[in-house]
């Protein structure tokens, strides 16, 4: 018997069917959670069963979507006057004592 699939293509990766998302339930899905539209289960019965679990992570698509944004966290302090972190003004002190010291250029 010939292959209708030549040696040099690769085999195409079948998928698993999909299962009843409630555990241990290996029957095919008929039946999708009305509010993500991705859960699956094989029925009723297993929806109810599951949804005591599911319900706190379970997510309508348009608020998947539509998620907040954090807000951008708020800007840094100015430096304090005489503080070591005032570089621009005192990047000629001593870091120990913050005297002037002249450019040795």
């Amino acid at each position: 018997m010939k292959s209708s699939q030549s040696p040099s293509e690769p085999a195409a990766t079948a998928k698993p069917a999909p299962s009843c998302a409630f555990p241990n339930c290996k029957v095919p899905p008929t039946k999708t959670c009305s509010r993500c539209k991705e859960t699956q289960y094989c029925s009723k019965e297993h929806q109810t069963d599951h949804w005591r679990w599911r319900k706190k992570i379970c997510v309508a698509p348009q608020k998947k979507i539509l998620a907040p944004v954090p807000p951008a966290p708020p800007a840094p302090p100015a430096p304090l006057k005489g503080s070591v972190h005032e570089e621009e003004e005192y990047e000629d002190n001593c870091v120990i004592c913050l005297v002037n010291v002249p450019d040795a250029k």
